[in-house]
């Protein structure tokens, strides 16, 4: 302007001037930062040492057979593609959803097979320990096989096929359905070692454990049946077919169990290989030396629980409200997380940033209009949250592609445009000024339309039959690994009520998550409930007994309640797979409570019992042990977690039922005890009568 001016005398010191826009670039530079992930056609991070591809597969591809064969093609075009052809040092990974499901899958069937032969392998191992037969390994395990083989057949012909929870259920069944033959067995030895007959020994065998079996058993079952009640699928198949396999273990144990009891006692004399007769011992009973301290101290036991009692509830208090666990990646499988798929689906969704997710949520309209109006709904639900979620969310329609305010922002823009067209540019020589008027030609004084945006920008808004900007894009901005978080932005894009009255419903991974961790918070609490009364209701149509039915439910709350200490304590989350081990638990303290209890009933001395029935009972927590611990070695973490919580349940309750239920049945001894002698010593003739009639009907008269 100074160098046109006719009146301005120093044109002569004036300074050149450059046409350079390089102020705007470094004022807009933050804003575009976030794009510097895109080079020449590729996504690029890690100092550009990644480069990503994306493949969006047109359709579905939900299933696990459509999964693998999108990714076998994908595998066979790198493989057709050789990396090392363009470089030594490019090495190809395939991640993303399809992928992780393929890789989740196959891990899973791996972990079936390597779980159930360690699991068949280290059941046999400890029952060939304790009975001290190769005879008894057979015995049980056959018995077991073909119960499995009958339960996996029932459920092809009811369900047909298995699921990520029920495919282990084998593994489970084994482990805790070889209880029952142990106790029949081990009481049939009891009875050989004694000089019976094979024919006296199982007959005395059926009669005395038929009951305390049956009872366990029944217990178990139910704590499977009320998993049918839960509202997701998995947990009711995976409530049928314990309940069936369980069930069957305990029809085969009185069925075929004695059957082939007697095929083997009749090869064994054959063959002079009869053991039973002569030669079976178990060497050493852990129980003798600490039964008696057992029986002398149960208030000293009780005290002890009494405070590890009080310590679980202020430990369960803390944890309570923080119980679920969100974190979906600790429930794939370690592998994947360390260095597999999920490790790569990781390090690709870090180039996107955090306000861009690679599972977002999605919500299809019917037009271009309907999805500004759901964008619309999104962002006045956002407003209506408390503050922390303001920004939980970030909606995207095709049309939010466009700037707002154009037409406010167009009439500066073309103040800008007849700048540049007026004689202020004539000073400059020919190639500054062809530079003004090319970056002039490329300044729009029109608004943008959705015409004018790229393709590859556009298509993510579209579906599948062309239909373009139908589709709503929903970014998680927040960090999700709070169930509140989860929770929060699923209902934002669960439902949403339009102006025009319409109601548009959508899903997603959030949604289903949150489904998922609702479904936990409601089913855990009502299985529980319904599991627990269904034991009690199973204990007192067995027992017959409020007393004896009171001390068996007492062992069972005593051992549920250092269950939830313990996992409170550890601070285990529990999840969609992992929370059914609370109810089975209930059956499993109950099977043991009942067997102990019932001997009790039968010998009328605690510590006999305990001699007599409590390494059968060791035997059975052990073999059910090991089947939780063979499931820790697999590689899915939710299947470990199951495990570790059914792993505390199991030693709580083989800890309640050895120490708590012997000092429960010496107190209530004692009290019954103290109540007889006041009654008594009303009259001293009657004294007598009375004293003597209560030693010859009572045990418990025993003790001093």
């Amino acid at each position: 302007k100074k160098k046109n001016n006719p009146l301005y005398f120093f044109k002569e010191m004036l300074t050149p001037v450059e046409f350079n826009i390089d102020d705007i670039k470094d004022k807009y530079n933050s804003k575009t930062s976030n794009y510097e992930s895109f080079k020449e056609g590729y996504l690029v991070g890690y100092k550009d040492t990644l480069f990503v591809i994306m493949i969006r597969p047109q359709g579905t591809s939900a299933g696990i057979s459509s999964a693998k064969k999108l990714v076998h093609d994908v595998e066979a075009i790198l493989a057709a593609h050789p990396a090392s052809n363009y470089h030594a040092k490019i090495i190809p990974h395939l991640c993303g959803n399809f992928k992780s499901m393929v890789e989740e899958y196959d891990i899973i069937i791996d972990d079936v097979v390597s779980t159930l032969l360690l699991v068949f392998a280290l059941v046999g191992l400890v029952i060939f320990i304790f009975l001290g037969t190769i005879s008894s390994i057979f015995l049980l395990l056959f018995t077991l096989s073909i119960s499995s083989a009958w339960t996996m057949a029932i459920t092809y012909l009811k369900i047909g096929y298995l699921n990520s929870q029920t495919v282990f259920l084998t593994s489970l069944v084994v482990g805790t359905g070889v209880n029952y033959g142990i106790i029949y067995l081990s009481r049939y030895y009891e009875e050989r070692k004694k000089g019976r007959s094979v024919p006296d020994a199982i007959s005395i065998s059926s009669q005395n454990t038929i009951i305390q079996t049956f009872l366990a058993s029944a217990a178990a079952a139910i704590a499977f049946v009320t998993l049918m009640f839960a509202h997701t699928r998995g947990f009711s198949h995976f409530g049928f077919i314990g309940s069936i396999g369980l069930t069957l273990c305990w029809i085969n144990t009185f069925a075929i169990l004695p059957i082939l009891i007697i095929i083997w006692e009749k090869i064994a004399k054959k063959t002079r290989l009869n053991r039973v007769d002569n030669k079976l011992k178990i060497s050493f009973n852990m129980f003798k030396p600490i039964s008696g301290k057992i029986v002398r101290h149960p208030y000293i036991i009780h005290a002890i629980y009494g405070v590890l009692l009080i310590c679980s509830v202020a430990f369960v208090a803390k944890y309570y409200n923080n119980r679920l666990e969100t974190d979906f990646s600790k429930m794939r499988n370690i592998e994947s997380t360390n260095k597999g798929t999920a490790y790569w689906d990781t390090r690709v969704g870090d180039l996107f940033g955090s306000g861009t997710s690679l599972t977002p949520g999605l919500v299809v309209a019917d037009s271009q209009e309907e999805a500004k109006m759901i964008c619309d709904s999104i962002d006045k639900k956002m407003t209506l949250l408390p503050d922390k979620f303001k920004k939980i969310a970030s909606c995207q329609s095709m049309d939010r592609l466009l700037p707002d305010k154009q037409n406010e922002k167009l009439v500066t823009i073309k103040e800008i445009k007849n700048l540049l067209f007026s004689g202020s540019i004539k000073f400059l020589d020919d190639e500054k000024y062809d530079k003004v008027v090319k970056f002039r030609s490329k300044i729009k004084t029109s608004p943008l339309i959705v015409e004018d945006l790229p393709n590859a920008l556009t298509k993510n808004f579209d579906d599948i039959h062309g239909n373009k900007g139908v589709v709503v894009v929903v970014n998680p901005k927040m960090e999700q690994k709070l169930t509140e978080n989860l929770i929060t932005f699923s209902d934002l894009i669960r439902e949403n009520d339009l102006p025009n009255g319409k109601k548009v419903y959508s899903s997603g991974e959030s949604v289903i998550y949150a489904d998922l961790l609702e479904a936990i918070a409601i089913d855990g609490p009502r299985v529980s409930i319904y599991s627990f009364i269904g034991v009690l209701l199973i204990v007192l149509i067995a027992i017959r007994r409020l007393r004896d039915t009171t001390a068996i439910m007492s062992t069972l709350l005593l051992g549920t309640a250092l269950m939830f200490g313990t996992v409170a304590f550890f601070n285990i989350k529990l999840n969609f797979f992992n929370f059914i081990a609370i109810p089975l638990t209930f059956g499993i303290c109950v099977d043991y409570g009942a067997n102990l209890y019932l001997r009790y009933k039968q010998d009328g001395d605690i510590r006999d019992s305990l001699d007599n029935i409590g390494q059968a009972i060791f035997l059975c927590s052990l073999t059910t042990i090991v089947s939780y611990l063979t499931l820790m070695t697999a590689k899915n973490q939710a299947l470990v977690s199951f495990a570790k919580i059914a792993l505390i349940g199991e030693i709580a309750s083989i800890l309640t039922t050895f120490f708590v239920l012997p000092a429960i049945i010496i107190t209530m001894d004692r009290l019954k005890k103290k109540k007889k002698t006041t009654y008594v010593f009303d009259n001293e003739d009657a004294t007598n009568k009375k004293v003597k009639e209560a030693s010859e009907k009572d045990s418990f008269c025993d003790y001093q």
